[in-house]
């Protein structure tokens, strides 16, 4: 269950990396003129008019300098934006209709007044409902200043946003290396993935993406996309590291999660409703992930005592529970953005786990090293480095693909009279050189088995890309030179080979007829010494 909640997940998270390129980057950018330096200062409607629910009228006062026109900045929230230089239009931001969605997004608003200009109409109308009642304030000053002053102003959230997004990309690339040799769980890749989406959503949130991402409709429907996205990655590896048995229970949230956020997303591009109105929906999955955290932390605890993962994930429970409804609050108080402290809240929950996670997978990788090293001892023939009797064995019984496979055997004459009259330091060296001949011509076809004291066997799956007698022939070839070159050992190598036919049922028979074919030819080469 879990493997296809994964897989279905990194489908989703793959188009959602495709939406998320296509919407920030095919959109215009906002477009700043160079004005004279000037104090920015805050300034106040001398009258406002409510002309519908979602329609009010600001009217101010503007005093610049002789000379030099003065920018005016308005932050707006998913609102229509229009302003009057006396009747006259110079500027608007009107809701999109798009596939990302109808809203004009959160948007920073410079507006160049022109020179000599008193009286300015602001004109507002909500989007959405939900931002009737959204105020804005009114300042003035040099457009440039300001949009710096803000870019500054977020340097530090940004900060904190790129290393979680940093922390995410270094797990998930280590992951993929490390698994490619040694199999791991998953917990590591699954942290990487939640603290990568959930850097890109806290960097979307900060006045750093606000000013300078220019499509503000693809910049909203992202922001709850990679909300959405954190979910399961968070639940998958709460599930693999604390290492819960819970009956499913992690899959019943991931797979509402998923539901939810296709559903949302589908209904939102196909214009049956907008995410302000399913938010809900978002913060009940966050809810169950939540949930589901506490519930495997008491679930551990009770099984193991409070060690080093409960101890973690306690403090990162505290730490995120407070960041979330500190998040949550700012949501629906419609402040501009996240309270420092939940951004702060959010990167020490990503270092403290993302601190275990990586204790955790360099154990698995060393527990990893070692069971392969484990493996190869219990598979592998000490002396040659050929796989043994053993691996053979387990091979032969599991092997079901018999069709067009070969097996070629092999025995070394004369090895007790070398044992007798040279030692078995010598006998040793004939069975260690014939073994690495043979694994030099047959081992790029398959695998080398030593299979008995001087016996030995060679098996290779694809038997037609192999000519056989060419390479019987060099390996005749490599025991004439070996030979020109020993003062001990004379080395003759028997071999036999023999390809799967229907006759044989399996390989047991298969094999007896190379056996067969090699000892007609250990009779015809072998030479009492």
């Amino acid at each position: 269950m879990k493997k296809n909640i994964s897989r279905i997940y990194f489908l989703l998270f793959s188009i959602a990396t495709v939406i998320l390129l296509v919407g920030l980057v095919w959109g215009k950018t906002n477009v700043l003129s160079r004005i004279e330096s000037l104090e920015k200062r805050q300034i106040y409607p001398v009258k406002e008019v409510q002309l519908t629910e979602d329609l009010k009228e600001y009217y101010l006062e503007v005093e610049s300098p002789d000379g030099v026109s003065l920018a005016l900045e308005i932050y707006s929230g998913h609102q229509a934006v229009r302003v009057y230089a006396g009747e006259e239009l110079i500027y608007a931001l009107e809701g999109a209709d798009s596939l990302w969605g109808s809203t004009s997004g959160a948007k920073y608003n410079f507006i160049e007044i022109p020179v000599a200009t008193r009286d300015v109409k602001v004109e507002v109308e909500a989007i959405y409902e939900e931002d009737r009642a959204r105020e804005l304030e009114f300042f003035v000053g040099d457009a440039i200043s300001m949009f710096r002053g803000y870019v500054r102003g977020a340097i530090p959230n940004a900060i904190m946003s790129f290393l979680s997004i940093t922390m995410g990309v270094f797990l998930i690339g280590y992951w993929l290396i490390a698994n490619r040799r040694i199999k791991i769980k998953r917990g590591s890749l699954y942290f990487g993935v939640f603290s990568m989406v959930l850097g890109g959503w806290t960097l979307h949130e900060t006045d750093f993406s606000t000013v300078l991402v220019g499509n503000r409709t693809a910049a909203s429907f992202c922001g709850y996309l990679l909300l959405m996205l954190a979910i399961v990655p968070f639940v998958l590896f709460v599930k693999e590291f604390m290492e819960v048995d819970d009956r499913g229970i992690y899959a019943i949230v991931c797979v509402g999660a998923l539901i939810n956020l296709v559903v949302n997303v589908f209904g939102h591009m196909a214009g049956i409703w907008y995410f302000k109105k399913t938010v809900i929906t978002i913060h009940i999955s966050i809810a169950a992930g939540l949930l589901y955290m506490i519930y495997a932390v008491f679930w551990r605890k009770r099984k193991y005592g409070i060690d080093r993962k409960v101890q973690a994930n306690i403090i990162g429970a505290f730490v995120l529970i407070v960041t979330v409804i500190t998040d949550i609050s700012a949501y629906y108080m419609k402040l501009k953005q996240t309270d420092v402290i939940g951004r702060i809240g959010l990167l020490i929950y990503i270092f403290l786990l993302g601190k275990e996670t990586v204790v955790e997978f360099f154990k698995q990788i060393d527990e990893g090293r070692k069971a392969e090293i484990y493996k190869e001892l219990a598979e592998k023939d000490v002396m040659t480095g050929l796989y043994n009797r053993n691996a053979f064995d387990e091979w032969e019984y599991n092997y079901k693909d018999v069709a067009n496979t070969m097996v070629v055997t092999f025995d070394l004459n004369n090895l007790k009279q070398c044992n007798d009259m040279m030692g078995h330091d010598v006998g040793d060296r004939y069975i260690i050189d014939a073994a690495g001949l043979i694994s030099k011509v047959f081992g790029k076809f398959g695998k080398c088995y030593r299979i008995g004291g001087d016996e030995f066997c060679a098996v290779i799956l694809n038997a037609d890309r192999i000519n056989i007698e060419t390479q019987l022939i060099h390996l005749r070839k490599l025991q004439d030179y070996y030979n020109r070159k020993s003062k001990e050992v004379k080395m003759q190598i028997a071999c036999g080979y023999a390809a799967f036919e229907e006759v044989d049922l399996n390989m047991k028979g298969t094999r007896s007829r190379a056996d067969a074919r090699m000892y007609a030819n250990k009779k015809e080469i072998k030479v009492e010494k």
